[in-house]
């Protein structure tokens, strides 16, 4: 790699705020903007393909792939010419030719061999809180594709704290929080006196809004056993940038159903600010998660991230203890919402991954 680590997360930051630039224009002109229904039933807004086509349009130069959650399709599949007009005129381009193509290079099939590193990028997330004003985030990493690591990441979070703030990190370079809208050229970047580190002291925990998106009755017993009491309930990749300047100490996803896997941009970015503010991140299991192996992290189970590496090991041997109860309790008890059936719950789920693992 020719170009540094330092002037590539310059290149991302630049990139990711011109991106919460567009989608902030479109959320407060049209309050969060119609949203079309993609096949996963997720919803999708005219703000998310202009991102993504930002974001893409800015980095193709540096000559790496990329792995995105958006794809053109939905313009087709919804024949909606007034939501297509949104998209290409926010997207600052000429043609809805160029909006395709820029759109559809997050698609495009990666032989490692010949591109070793990819740009993995989440043009919204967080759809549903962009939808109601809440909180949501622009995310772009720099993934190695040999290692499974994330080299670089940026969360642009328009919402937090009002004014809007933005986390960036390299490895070996640390972690930062920046003013996001602060500079009238995107390009200016100043990461002097600007580091973030964790709280490890923190009795904060964060889930997702969105109740399909984690075990919530599973998370809390395992917060009780850690000792981490007070709840925020956050959209997006937000949580990891409140993770890493030490506003909280856990972010708990444990799997709903067996057959989930993440998808490699809902973290990426995440991981490695969190690790570089001084925190660590891996699956259910305590196995690092692995950024290699396509658009999901087919090889990992859930997420758990903690402000130390110390609390991680406490969360990990609790979730090891909860499992064993589960499967043979020590003793009666009254089951979990999510222990429901035989099917999709959570000691099912247990089971199935201890059997395929």
């Amino acid at each position: 790699m020719s170009v540094s680590l330092e002037s590539l997360l310059r290149h991302s930051v630049s990139a990711v705020r011109t991106a919460c630039r567009a989608t902030e224009a479109i959320r407060k002109t049209l309050h969060g903007s119609k949203a079309l229904t993609k096949v996963d039933n997720s919803p999708v807004t005219a703000a998310d393909l202009v991102a993504q086509a930002h974001i893409i349009r800015l980095l193709d130069p540096l000559g790496m792939g990329f792995i995105a959650e958006e794809s053109s399709a939905l313009l087709e599949t919804h024949n909606d010419d007034a939501f297509a007009s949104l998209v290409l005129e926010h997207s600052e381009l000429s043609s809805m030719e160029q909006l395709v193509a820029l759109i559809d290079k997050g698609n495009e099939e990666i032989v490692v061999s010949k591109e070793p590193l990819a740009w993995t990028i989440d043009p919204i997330d967080g759809t549903k809180g962009f939808i109601r004003n809440d909180q949501y985030a622009v995310c772009v990493a720099l993934v190695d594709l040999q290692s499974g690591k994330p080299l670089l990441g940026v969360i642009g979070c328009p919402r937090l704290d009002g004014s809007g703030r933005l986390f960036a990190a390299a490895r070996g370079f640390g972690a930062f929080q920046l003013d996001l809208f602060d500079r009238d050229d995107e390009s200016d970047v100043d990461f002097n006196d600007k580091q973030v580190s964790t709280n490890p002291t923190s009795k904060r925990r964060l889930e997702s809004v969105e109740s399909a998106h984690s075990a919530f009755d599973v998370t809390k017993v395992i917060a009780e056993r850690a000792k981490i009491d007070d709840l925020l309930r956050i959209d997006s990749q937000t949580k990891y940038g409140v993770l890493a300047r030490g506003d909280a100490a856990l972010y708990l996803r444990l799997p709903t159903r067996p057959d989930y896997r993440e998808r490699v941009w809902d973290h990426a970015a995440g991981v490695v600010l969190l690790e570089e503010a001084g925190g660590s991140v891996s699956d259910v299991f305590g196995r690092p998660l692995d950024f290699s192996v396509g658009r999901t992290l087919a090889d990992n189970i859930g997420v758990v991230a903690s402000a130390s590496s110390a609390l991680q090991a406490r969360v990990i041997r609790a979730l090891d203890e909860e499992r064993e109860q589960l499967v043979e309790p020590s003793e009666p008890r009254e089951p979990m919402q999510s222990e429901c059936c035989g099917n999709g719950c959570y000691p099912c789920i247990w089971e199935i991954y201890d059997t395929a693992i």
